[in-house]
């Protein structure tokens, strides 16, 4: 069923006043290069910007107004293309066709080693953003019955051992991840109520700025972090660090009242202050850490902050981290309409599902095959590793001896000092720490035995809600 159209003034609201089509071109030859460079950003007469990206970038503005120029016709019956508008599209915005490229499952790469070398210093963050996500985004919105592909274009490149490292899904926690969805609707009924239940109310801008600020202070941080709001954060929140800096850029919307807290948990009291401490290790240089034959920093990095996201909660569901999971898990066998259209079973709000669609095909060009990026199913992983060892994990020395994971304890704890690191206010009460762990158990509906399960098959999953 397509999205009715009294959804998209609430969502044109929330983009920028310009929308943007962004169309790859051909790279020009050297000859052809200069008669085309702007010196101006202004750009020419007709409102078209080019750059060193060979992009071209027209306002949507002027789309739409030459779209409405033209005679409409009717499409004849059976015609069969990507991204066809609804029937009664006559309050629809009228959106460009896209032409569809080749199938391809490899990610976006420059075309050149020069182009590779120039922008290596991109975040891989930024490089899995497209560069023409608002456009694409409208296109499938208002396709009929949501069953366009999207079409994504890349700003810069996308390196080589990110794209083999996330490229494939697993299957390991599949079983727990189901068993999480499906306990939750249970529990609450909808998606829509765990989000009631779990998250409160939405908060407000200036509200986002005052409760960031006020954490930073109670924690003693406030020459180390500066706080700043963004509206196209494809993640809720990301702490960064430039020149030296802390900045948390947190999304502008969506964020609501209890998920607040767990957001500075997991940003500020884990992530932060483990690179602090870890800068106080030998194994900061990661020849040291070779040396050691220590273990990846992930998944317990981040399923680590995945718990502190939801840790004294009411109600503390690891939906994220279980819908993550999930949706990277079926990416990897669908396209991005079809996946679409199988999280219907746990949502129905288009806007979620496009949100959980997108993080998954990051990176990918041509979302008509299946693919996916498969980074964010650490954080579930992570979270069920740490809780499966709760009892035998030091929590104190897991945040004091910085990036390293629970299995390296042991064997590095002898090799340093303590002195100068720091852990977060909430994990001072180890007891209190703990006994909030076996809450999230409980408020999940995971034991001992469900935790120990791995690579079981989704159709003993269904036969065991």
């Amino acid at each position: 069923m397509p999205l009715k159209h009294d959804l998209l003034p609430s969502l044109l609201k929330r983009e920028k006043t310009t929308h943007c089509k962004v169309i790859a071109t051909k790279r020009k030859k050297k000859s052809t290069k200069q008669t085309h460079s702007t010196k101006s950003p202004r750009g020419n007469k007709n409102g078209t910007k080019t750059s060193n990206l060979n992009v071209t970038i027209t306002p949507l503005d002027n789309i739409s107004t030459a779209q409405s120029k033209r005679t409409t016709k009717s499409a004849p019956t059976g015609s069969k293309h990507n991204g066809a508008q609804p029937k009664n599209n006559q309050s629809a915005i009228n959106l460009p066709r896209v032409k569809q490229r080749p199938a391809t499952t490899a990610m976006f790469h420059p075309e050149t080693q020069s182009e590779l070398k120039k922008k290596r210093s991109v975040s891989l963050l930024n490089s899995l953003k497209p560069a023409n996500l608002e456009i694409e985004k409208l296109r499938f919105l208002q396709s009929q019955n949501f069953e366009y592909e999207p079409q994504f274009v890349y700003r810069y490149p996308i390196r080589r051992s990110a794209k083999h490292k996330f490229s494939k899904a697993s299957d390991r926690f599949i079983f727990q991840a189901i068993h999480i969805l499906k306990h939750a609707i249970k529990i609450y009924g909808s998606y829509k109520a765990v989000e009631d239940y779990s998250g409160g109310r939405t908060l407000r801008k200036h509200e986002i700025y005052r409760a960031a600020r006020q954490y930073i202070k109670d924690e003693n941080m406030e020459n180390e972090i500066q706080v700043k709001l963004s509206e196209d954060l494809v993640a809720r929140a990301m702490m960064v660090k430039v020149k030296g800096q802390g900045i948390l850029n947190i999304r502008a919307h969506g964020v609501r009242d209890e998920w607040m807290s767990g957001l500075l948990k997991h940003e500020i009291g884990t992530h932060y202050l483990r690179s602090y401490n870890n800068l106080q290790h030998p194994w900061r240089d990661w020849k040291r850490r070779k040396d050691l034959n220590m273990e990846p920093v992930n998944p317990t990095e981040e399923g680590l902050a995945s718990l502190h996201s939801v840790l004294f909660r009411q109600h503390p569901v690891l939906w994220r981290a279980a819908i993550l999971y999930y949706a990277t898990y079926k990416a990897a066998k669908l396209s991005f309409s079809q996946l679409f259209k199988d999280l219907g079973k746990f949502m129905t709000d288009p806007l979620a599902r496009w949100d959980y669609c997108l993080r998954v095909k990051r990176g990918i060009t041509d979302t008509s095959i299946p693919g996916c990026f498969s980074k964010d199913q650490v954080y579930l992983e992570g979270a069920l590793l740490i809780l499966r060892d709760r009892e035998y994990i030091n929590f104190h020395l897991l945040l004091q001896l910085g990036k390293i994971s629970y299995n390296d304890i042991d064997n590095v704890k002898h090799l340093t000092e303590l002195n100068n690191t720091r852990i977060p206010s909430f994990m001072k009460d180890l007891t209190l720490y703990r006994a909030n762990l076996e809450h999230i158990l409980a408020g999940n509906g995971l034991t001992d035995d469900i935790l120990h399960m791995e690579h079981m098959d989704e159709e003993l999953t269904k036969k065991n809600p």
